[in-house]
């Protein structure tokens, strides 16, 4: 078993240095460091096969780790193939769960090669799968809501690499906006399928394009495997990064009408592709600082009221059956683009009280009658599953 797991230790450092590269922009370095992260994956597997040893959980967690290495070698056969391996034997619903993802990843990935989806350097495509998602059509809310949150992000990334502190209020500048704004080309048939760009500068542009796009993808990687350590690193400003995981909260499939929300995009002739499977329910929020005498309440009613005048920004929620007013605190970072846009919806608030305070700070704020989240602790990240046997 020692050398299994060495072989896996290896394939995870290899991995580990490939993302920190694609990061960075070396996709050609980051192209062989996941090739040898695979390498040593298959290794890993090769040697528990000769030994006879099929035990779970760890057969089909590393072959759910060896597809997701095929899927960065852009080998989506051989992916599809560990997938199905894994499949056939696993035992653990998470790990299940895990390789039924992966195997829509490597058809997503599957469907814009079969369907000659070129793109240029500084474009993003957008593509939406699910039920509600016909030949060419989809539901007019789940796209427009979901490009215009994009857009917003995108200002955000452009305030954040430029310097600027948070904005908790107003729209972007106007040269920001100008400079900055998003553009839509027609809609690719078979899922539902966009190429977004930005607009050409009419000032001095701060950054490129396929910069933002870049830092756009980074983000959208670490929210969808729920990697807050390394969001929280990236992004040290609480602020922004509470904003991030809402915005990619907006962006995220609801895992009923729209199942996948995938992102493609090129730079210096590498393709890179992010699927988003997790729903937004699923997703993190940083957690809020608590105390001894603090506890987690969750209420329920109408967002009445938004005052972002004072020094605190304040949301009251009125319930529906009693006509109580709850104060909620909304830390810096949410208002503006996650709360504000709730307004006189039935919406669900989950915060903490501190001590006698009738105050919440709130943590996580969502429309009521889509799928609640589950416990902070549940969705406070994702543990990698060991290999035992």
């Amino acid at each position: 078993m020692s050398a299994i797991n060495d072989f896996h230790h290896e394939a995870m450092e290899f991995s580990a240095r490939a993302l920190m590269a694609r990061m960075r922009g070396n996709t050609e370095e980051a192209a062989a460091l996941f090739e040898k992260a695979l390498e040593n994956e298959l290794a890993a597997i090769q040697d528990m096969e000769a030994r006879g040893s099929f035990a779970e959980p760890t057969y089909s967690v590393l072959h759910r780790s060896a597809g997701t290495l095929a899927l960065d070698c852009k080998n989506y056969l051989l992916a599809k193939q560990l997938a199905a391996k894994g499949l056939a034997r696993v035992k653990h619903p998470e790990i299940e769960k895990e390789l039924d993802e992966l195997f829509e990843q490597v058809n997503f990935h599957r469907h814009l090669e079969l369907n000659g989806v070129e793109l240029m350097d500084g474009e993003m495509q957008l593509s939406l799968r699910g039920p509600e998602v016909g030949f060419g059509t989809v539901p007019l809310p789940d796209f427009t809501g979901r490009a215009n949150t994009v857009e917003t992000f995108i200002y955000r990334i452009v305030e954040r690499m430029g310097g600027s502190l948070f904005r908790e209020k107003g729209p972007p500048k106007k040269h920001i906006q100008d400079n900055y704004r998003t553009y839509a080309s027609t809609p690719i048939p078979g899922s539902f399928a966009i190429s977004l760009k930005l607009g050409s500068p009419i000032g001095q542009r701060m950054l490129d394009t396929s910069e933002i796009f870049n830092e756009f993808m980074d983000l959208m990687d670490l929210a969808n495997s729920s990697n807050i350590a390394e969001m929280e690193a990236r992004v040290p400003d609480p602020a922004y990064l509470r904003n991030f995981l809402g915005l990619t909260k907006k962006i995220a499939p609801d895992g009923n009408r729209i199942h996948q929300v995938g992102f493609t995009a090129i730079r210096n002739g590498d393709t890179r592709s992010v699927l988003f499977t997790r729903s937004a329910p699923l997703l993190p929020m940083p957690p809020v600082e608590e105390s001894d005498t603090s506890e987690i309440v969750e209420i329920s009613g109408v967002l009445r009221y938004a005052d972002a005048s004072g020094k605190k920004n304040q949301i009251r929620v009125v319930d529906d059956a009693d006509r109580k007013q709850h104060r909620v605190e909304v830390p810096t970072g949410m208002m503006n683009d996650i709360v504000r846009p709730m307004w006189d919806a039935k919406v669900t608030v989950r915060g903490v009280r501190k001590g006698n305070s009738k105050d919440i700070t709130l943590q996580d704020i969502w429309e009521s009658g889509t799928e609640e989240p589950g416990t902070l602790e549940a969705t406070a990240g994702v543990t990698p599953m060991p290999l035992i046997g």
